[in-house]
């Protein structure tokens, strides 16, 4: 479990209206637990084809991007949620 898991769970729960609620947790934990054991057995084996510095320098960008791309849709979602508890 993350240091941020139980922080990111009550920010959900408080920020997600409760008619999509569970749809939310239900992706949050399906790509949480099942992204961690897939890009395990793929890192290893780029690991030792390219070597080890480059595959952490390929999850650093990855992870960056990902981060950023997050940003994104989390800014446009508030939007989204705002409008849709300003209409019911």
């Amino acid at each position: 479990m993350s240091m941020r898991e139980t922080t990111m769970q009550a920010y959900l729960m408080d920020n997600t209206p409760p008619k999509i609620r569970a749809t939310v947790f239900g992706i949050y934990f399906g790509f949480g637990q099942q992204g961690s054991s897939i890009a395990q057995p793929i890192a290893g084996n780029y690991m030792d084809m390219v070597g080890i510095s480059s595959v952490y320098s390929i999850i650093a960008y990855t992870s960056m991007g990902l981060s950023l791309l997050s940003l994104v849709i989390a800014l446009e979602f508030g939007k989204w949620i705002k409008k849709f508890r300003h209409n019911s």
